[in-house]
Protein backbone atom coordinates (compact mmCIF):
# COMPACT_ATOMS: atom_id res chain seq x y z
CA UNK A 1 0.00 0.00 0.00
CA UNK A 2 1.58 3.28 -1.04
CA UNK A 3 0.91 6.64 0.54
CA UNK A 4 0.75 4.97 3.97
CA UNK A 5 2.09 7.29 6.59
CA UNK A 6 1.96 7.23 10.40
CA UNK A 7 -0.29 4.46 11.66
CA UNK A 8 -1.96 6.79 14.11
CA UNK A 9 -5.54 6.80 15.01
CA UNK A 10 -9.04 8.14 15.25
CA UNK A 11 -12.02 7.37 17.49
CA UNK A 12 -13.98 4.31 16.42
CA UNK A 13 -17.10 6.36 16.94
CA UNK A 14 -17.04 9.93 15.70
CA UNK A 15 -17.97 12.06 18.94
CA UNK A 16 -18.22 12.62 9.54
CA UNK A 17 -17.37 19.46 -6.96
CA UNK A 18 -16.89 16.22 -4.84
CA UNK A 19 -13.66 18.20 -4.46
CA UNK A 20 -11.73 15.76 -2.33
CA UNK A 21 -8.49 15.77 -4.35
CA UNK A 22 -7.84 15.08 -7.98
CA UNK A 23 -8.31 11.37 -7.49
CA UNK A 24 -11.43 11.66 -5.34
CA UNK A 25 -14.24 9.21 -5.95
CA UNK A 26 -17.95 9.72 -5.39
CA UNK A 27 -20.44 6.91 -5.57
CA UNK A 28 -24.04 6.61 -4.43
CA UNK A 29 -25.54 3.29 -3.40
CA UNK A 30 -29.31 3.67 -2.82
CA UNK A 31 -29.57 0.12 -1.52
CA UNK A 32 -31.25 -1.30 1.52
CA UNK A 33 -34.55 -0.52 3.24
CA UNK A 34 -35.99 2.96 3.28
CA UNK A 35 -36.75 3.60 6.95
CA UNK A 36 -38.95 6.43 8.02
CA UNK A 37 -37.62 8.91 10.53
CA UNK A 38 -40.30 9.88 12.99
CA UNK A 39 -39.75 13.18 14.64
CA UNK A 40 -38.01 14.81 11.67
CA UNK A 41 -40.36 17.74 11.95
CA UNK A 42 -39.20 18.62 15.44
CA UNK A 43 -37.88 22.17 15.40
CA UNK A 44 -36.29 21.70 18.82
CA UNK A 45 -33.68 19.09 17.93
CA UNK A 46 -31.43 17.93 20.76
CA UNK A 47 -27.85 19.00 19.90
CA UNK A 48 -26.23 16.12 18.03
CA UNK A 49 -22.81 16.72 19.56
CA UNK A 50 -24.24 15.91 23.01
CA UNK A 51 -25.66 12.63 21.77
CA UNK A 52 -22.43 11.77 20.04
CA UNK A 53 -20.39 12.40 23.18
CA UNK A 54 -22.75 10.27 25.26
CA UNK A 55 -22.64 7.44 22.75
CA UNK A 56 -18.87 7.58 22.52
CA UNK A 57 -18.45 6.77 26.21
CA UNK A 58 -20.14 3.41 25.71
CA UNK A 59 -18.87 2.55 22.23
CA UNK A 60 -17.23 -0.78 21.55
CA UNK A 61 -13.67 0.17 20.68
CA UNK A 62 -12.49 -2.90 18.80
CA UNK A 63 -8.85 -2.73 17.75
CA UNK A 64 -8.24 0.46 19.74
CA UNK A 65 -5.64 1.39 22.31
CA UNK A 66 -5.04 4.29 24.64
CA UNK A 67 -8.65 5.21 25.44
CA UNK A 68 -8.91 8.11 27.85
CA UNK A 69 -12.39 8.89 29.16
CA UNK A 70 -13.19 12.11 31.01
CA UNK A 71 -16.95 12.21 30.68
CA UNK A 72 -16.58 11.40 26.96
CA UNK A 73 -14.21 9.52 24.73
CA UNK A 74 -11.38 12.00 24.28
CA UNK A 75 -8.18 10.05 23.67
CA UNK A 76 -9.40 7.01 21.76
CA UNK A 77 -6.99 5.87 19.09
CA UNK A 78 -7.34 3.16 16.43
CA UNK A 79 -4.76 1.72 14.10
CA UNK A 80 -4.95 2.28 10.38
CA UNK A 81 -5.37 6.04 9.95
CA UNK A 82 -3.36 7.03 6.90
CA UNK A 83 -3.17 10.72 7.75
CA UNK A 84 -0.13 12.11 9.50
CA UNK A 85 -0.38 13.08 13.15
CA UNK A 86 -0.19 16.73 12.16
CA UNK A 87 -3.04 16.38 9.69
CA UNK A 88 -5.19 14.59 12.24
CA UNK A 89 -4.60 17.42 14.69
CA UNK A 90 -5.48 19.97 12.01
CA UNK A 91 -8.70 18.11 11.20
CA UNK A 92 -9.78 18.08 14.84
CA UNK A 93 -9.11 21.80 15.14
CA UNK A 94 -10.96 22.52 11.90
CA UNK A 95 -14.01 20.56 13.04
CA UNK A 96 -14.15 22.43 16.33
CA UNK A 97 -13.75 25.85 14.73
CA UNK A 98 -16.21 25.22 11.89
CA UNK A 99 -18.89 23.76 14.14
CA UNK A 100 -18.56 26.65 16.58
CA UNK A 101 -18.65 29.25 13.80
CA UNK A 102 -21.67 27.71 12.11
CA UNK A 103 -23.50 27.40 15.42
CA UNK A 104 -23.01 31.13 15.97
CA UNK A 105 -23.73 32.21 12.39
CA UNK A 106 -26.68 29.88 11.75
CA UNK A 107 -28.23 29.13 15.16
CA UNK A 108 -31.52 27.83 13.73
CA UNK A 109 -29.86 24.82 12.13
CA UNK A 110 -28.54 21.35 12.88
CA UNK A 111 -25.26 21.16 10.98
CA UNK A 112 -22.18 19.08 11.63
CA UNK A 113 -18.72 19.47 10.12
CA UNK A 114 -16.46 16.50 9.47
CA UNK A 115 -12.90 17.24 8.33
CA UNK A 116 -10.60 14.78 6.57
CA UNK A 117 -7.26 15.98 5.20
CA UNK A 118 -8.50 19.55 5.74
CA UNK A 119 -11.49 18.96 3.45
CA UNK A 120 -14.78 19.59 5.19
CA UNK A 121 -18.05 17.72 4.80
CA UNK A 122 -21.17 19.48 6.05
CA UNK A 123 -24.21 17.34 6.90
CA UNK A 124 -27.47 18.06 8.69
CA UNK A 125 -30.43 20.35 8.19
CA UNK A 126 -31.05 24.04 7.61
CA UNK A 127 -34.40 25.77 7.39
CA UNK A 128 -33.58 27.90 4.33
CA UNK A 129 -31.28 28.00 1.32
CA UNK A 130 -29.75 31.20 2.71
CA UNK A 131 -28.73 29.40 5.91
CA UNK A 132 -27.37 26.44 3.95
CA UNK A 133 -25.24 28.76 1.81
CA UNK A 134 -24.08 30.77 4.80
CA UNK A 135 -22.92 27.58 6.55
CA UNK A 136 -20.77 26.69 3.55
CA UNK A 137 -19.30 30.18 3.38
CA UNK A 138 -18.44 30.07 7.08
CA UNK A 139 -16.75 26.69 6.70
CA UNK A 140 -14.77 27.81 3.65
CA UNK A 141 -13.38 30.82 5.56
CA UNK A 142 -12.01 28.71 8.40
CA UNK A 143 -8.24 28.48 8.69
CA UNK A 144 -6.58 25.56 6.85
CA UNK A 145 -9.76 24.42 5.09
CA UNK A 146 -8.96 23.25 1.55
CA UNK A 147 -12.49 22.63 0.25
CA UNK A 148 -16.08 22.15 1.43
CA UNK A 149 -18.68 19.59 0.36
CA UNK A 150 -22.13 20.79 1.39
CA UNK A 151 -24.62 17.95 1.95
CA UNK A 152 -26.90 19.98 4.23
CA UNK A 153 -30.59 19.48 3.47
CA UNK A 154 -33.30 22.13 3.67
CA UNK A 155 -35.89 20.50 5.90
CA UNK A 156 -37.13 20.49 9.51
CA UNK A 157 -34.39 19.78 12.01
CA UNK A 158 -33.78 16.16 12.97
CA UNK A 159 -34.98 14.98 16.35
CA UNK A 160 -33.07 13.29 19.18
CA UNK A 161 -34.56 9.98 18.04
CA UNK A 162 -33.16 10.50 14.55
CA UNK A 163 -29.75 11.29 16.02
CA UNK A 164 -29.72 8.16 18.15
CA UNK A 165 -30.73 6.07 15.12
CA UNK A 166 -27.87 7.51 13.07
CA UNK A 167 -25.35 6.79 15.84
CA UNK A 168 -26.49 3.18 15.90
CA UNK A 169 -26.28 3.01 12.13
CA UNK A 170 -22.68 4.26 12.09
CA UNK A 171 -21.77 1.68 14.71
CA UNK A 172 -23.25 -1.15 12.65
CA UNK A 173 -21.36 0.00 9.57
CA UNK A 174 -18.11 -0.01 11.57
CA UNK A 175 -18.88 -3.49 12.83
CA UNK A 176 -19.41 -4.73 9.27
CA UNK A 177 -15.98 -3.40 8.31
CA UNK A 178 -14.34 -5.17 11.25
CA UNK A 179 -16.05 -8.47 10.45
CA UNK A 180 -15.19 -8.34 6.75
CA UNK A 181 -11.38 -8.27 7.20
CA UNK A 182 -10.91 -6.87 3.67
CA UNK A 183 -11.04 -3.21 4.67
CA UNK A 184 -9.04 -1.41 7.34
CA UNK A 185 -11.49 0.34 9.62
CA UNK A 186 -9.02 3.01 10.73
CA UNK A 187 -8.61 4.24 7.16
CA UNK A 188 -12.23 5.47 7.06
CA UNK A 189 -14.30 8.25 8.59
CA UNK A 190 -17.92 7.10 8.84
CA UNK A 191 -20.82 9.46 9.39
CA UNK A 192 -24.58 8.84 9.19
CA UNK A 193 -27.29 11.47 8.74
CA UNK A 194 -30.96 10.46 8.49
CA UNK A 195 -30.04 7.07 7.10
CA UNK A 196 -27.46 8.34 4.59
CA UNK A 197 -23.96 7.03 5.28
CA UNK A 198 -20.94 9.15 4.28
CA UNK A 199 -17.57 7.45 3.90
CA UNK A 200 -14.32 9.43 3.81
CA UNK A 201 -10.72 8.23 3.73
CA UNK A 202 -7.49 7.61 1.87
CA UNK A 203 -8.12 4.22 0.28
CA UNK A 204 -7.44 2.17 -2.82
CA UNK A 205 -10.17 1.85 -5.41
CA UNK A 206 -10.79 -1.74 -4.32
CA UNK A 207 -11.04 -0.79 -0.65
CA UNK A 208 -13.45 2.03 -1.44
CA UNK A 209 -15.72 -0.14 -3.53
CA UNK A 210 -15.74 -2.90 -0.93
CA UNK A 211 -16.48 -0.46 1.89
CA UNK A 212 -19.38 1.05 -0.05
CA UNK A 213 -20.79 -2.42 -0.72
CA UNK A 214 -20.57 -3.39 2.94
CA UNK A 215 -22.18 -0.17 4.14
CA UNK A 216 -25.01 -0.43 1.62
CA UNK A 217 -25.99 -3.85 3.02
CA UNK A 218 -26.34 -2.66 6.61
CA UNK A 219 -29.94 -2.61 7.77
CA UNK A 220 -31.31 0.93 7.89
CA UNK A 221 -28.93 2.46 5.34
CA UNK A 222 -30.86 4.42 2.70
CA UNK A 223 -27.87 5.51 0.63
CA UNK A 224 -24.07 5.51 0.71
CA UNK A 225 -22.07 8.56 -0.39
CA UNK A 226 -18.31 8.16 -0.73
CA UNK A 227 -15.81 11.00 -0.60
CA UNK A 228 -12.52 9.18 -0.99
CA UNK A 229 -8.99 10.16 -1.82
CA UNK A 230 -7.95 7.23 -3.99
CA UNK A 231 -4.38 5.98 -3.57
CA UNK A 232 -2.48 3.22 -5.38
Amino acid sequence: MSNRRDRCTQPLLDPQDRGFGRAAAHFSFPYGPQPSHPGCASALAYPRRNLLLLAATGALLQGCTGLAVTGAAVGAVATGDRRSLGTQADDQTIEFRVRSSISSAVPASNIRAISYNRKVLLVGQATSEADRTLAQEVAARASNVVSVVNEVEIRPLASAQNSATDIGLSTRVRASFVEDKMVELGAFRITAELGVVYLMGQVTKREGERAAQLASKVNGVRKVVTLFEVVN
